[in-house]
């Protein structure tokens, strides 16, 4: 997340820190290539940018653009990986809006925005 740079900016697929992030791309590029493993996949998140009732009565809309925009972070990420060595196959996934942005009240939690706008990796 926001330590090892691997965040977004809000509604992009620019990397707050571009070179934490190619450093993060770096650090799993080379657990990858240790790890003997020859695939893995950038899963990509978003907030939703609005409270739970907007987005409740806005979900589709609010997912569609979430589910693009969630693919170019995973396509961004990806990308670094591949630029830092990783020479196996690289799938990606735009997830969409992660939904974990709201306090219990159902009003957006600014600190778990942050947390949404990330990527995640897996074999």
């Amino acid at each position: 997340y926001e330590k090892d740079g691997v965040q977004f900016q809000p509604d992009s697929n620019v990397f707050v820190d571009a070179n934490k992030a190619k450093a993060a791309a770096k650090n799993v590029s080379d657990s990858f290539i240790k790890a003997d493993c020859t695939e893995m996949t950038v899963h990509g998140y978003a907030a939703a940018g609005v409270d739970k009732s907007v987005y409740d009565s806005k979900k589709d809309d609010i997912d569609g653009t979430n589910k693009a925009l969630t693919l170019l972070r995973a396509k961004a990420f990806a990308a670094l990986i591949k630029a830092a060595g990783f020479t196996g196959t690289i799938n990606t996934e735009g997830v969409g809006t992660c939904g974990t942005e709201w306090n219990t009240s159902g009003k957006v939690a600014p600190q778990l925005q942050k947390l949404c706008r990330r990527v995640e990796v897996s074999n």
